[in-house]
């Protein structure tokens, strides 16, 4: 590039050159920004959403940029951005600043891919194009798997046998795009068998910030069964997270309650039994609490209670069995629901059997409340029994547990 004179020469050979230059010749203006993709945006972003940089040699620089007619980038409607280009020139460079006042994309409800082309201008005027993409993409994530509700913007996935939670597509929101609040509750344990403590409830986990980050993958969803009489609870799991089962309530033969997410009471009358240690294997925030100690004193000779997410068993006393430890309230289905009581230990004869923990761990030689038989009652443990398999005649089995159950929650609008 450069000025140049201009020389004219005839046939003769007699030629004449101009007094001044009389042709500039210049480059057209190159692109710096390459073609292509500009980034994928969320639907509705406002503000700055892309730049683009180009550059002359002319001296000064005065490139203009436009969109090429006909193209994807300004004006609203299903196949245009909603956007605005400006520009503005800074020695060489010149950048344009593509940018939304009314909402990227606004209106689109599918992933949706503009194509544009900025031409740069100098004063020339010579000009180059290049062709450019901008993409709409999810604000939140999606997912599948387990049975769906929902609570105004948030997607609810309750798992209560194991299966899969299929993450297909992440989200772009910096608090909600990639994360989830769960919820995993282990079954509980059952009421012991004879002279019983009462079982204890499965342990729970919760965060109660989404805070939990996914990506797209499968995850297994693991739900622990309920159990019967005389016997630990199962396991939930997700995520790499863990609610152990609740312990078993201590039995005539085998006194002491069982370890678990909570632990299992302990039984009453020849022997005091003590009570499972709860939050078995440790975990934090704990995952439940012990189970009380059983009482061998008359009349009642008192079982313990099982230990629940909230709070430790209730030790049995010589008039009534223990109390099952208090369940947790939780809201994650968008209304608040108690989770994980402890069984209530049992008593003997005609005194007080102990009553679930919170009203949804199973009462003391009462099977047909607490425990199982409570709809959307997960992790309690059954409440212990005065006899073995109801062999004393108006003296009822002790109770099964309910099972546990995985719930996870999200923004999906």
């Amino acid at each position: 590039e450069g000025a140049y004179y201009c020389r004219v020469e005839n046939t003769s050979g007699y030629a004449a050159r101009s007094v001044s230059t009389a042709i500039t010749a210049s480059n057209n203006p190159s692109w710096t920004t390459i073609a292509g993709s500009l980034g994928s945006f969320g639907v509705g972003t406002t503000g700055t959403i892309a730049t683009v940089v180009a550059s002359s040699t002319d001296s000064p620089a005065t490139l203009t940029m436009t969109e090429v007619s006909g193209t994807g980038l300004t004006g609203a409607g299903p196949t245009n951005a909603n956007c605005q280009l400006t520009y503005a020139t800074v020695g060489a460079n010149t950048t344009g600043t593509i940018a939304s006042s009314g909402g990227f994309a606004l209106g689109q409800a599918s992933t949706t891919t503009y194509s544009f082309t900025i031409r740069a201008t100098d004063a020339t005027p010579q000009s180059t194009d290049r062709i450019f993409t901008l993409s709409t993409a999810p604000n939140y994530m999606s997912a599948t798997g387990g049975t769906i509700s929902y609570d105004g913007d948030y997607k609810i996935h309750t798992f209560t046998s194991n299966l899969n939670f299929i993450v297909t597509e992440l989200g772009i929101d910096v608090t909600y795009g990639d994360q989830v609040e769960y919820l995993i509750v282990g079954s509980g344990g059952g009421g012991g068998t004879s002279h019983a403590g009462g079982g204890g409830a499965g342990g729970y986990r919760h965060n109660s910030a989404y805070n939990q980050a996914v990506t797209v993958q499968t995850y297994t969803v693991v739900v622990g069964d309920t159990v019967g009489i005389g016997t630990s609870g199962n396991a939930s799991s997700v995520f790499g997270l863990s609610s152990a089962g609740g312990g078993k309530g201590g039995t005539t033969g085998a006194v002491n309650g069982d370890a678990g997410g909570s632990g299992g009471g302990g039984a009453g009358y020849a022997t005091a039994g003590t009570g499972g240690a709860g939050n078995t294997p440790v975990t934090s925030p704990v995952q439940g609490y012990a189970g009380g100690l059983g009482n061998r004193t008359s009349p009642a000779y008192g079982g313990g209670g099982g230990g629940g997410a909230s709070g430790v068993g209730v030790a049995g006393t010589p008039t009534a069995g223990g109390t099952g430890g208090a369940a947790s309230s939780n809201d994650i289905h968008g209304s608040a629901l108690f989770y994980s009581g402890g069984g209530g230990g049992h008593t003997h004869g005609a005194a007080s059997g102990g009553a679930g923990g919170s009203g949804v761990g199973g009462d003391a030689e009462v099977i047909t409340t607490g425990g199982r038989n409570i709809a959307g009652n997960y992790g309690a443990g059954g409440g212990g029994g005065q006899a073995v398999n109801g062999t004393i005649p108006g003296q009822p089995t002790s109770g099964n547990s309910s099972a546990g159950v995985v719930i996870i929650r999200y923004k999906y609008q």
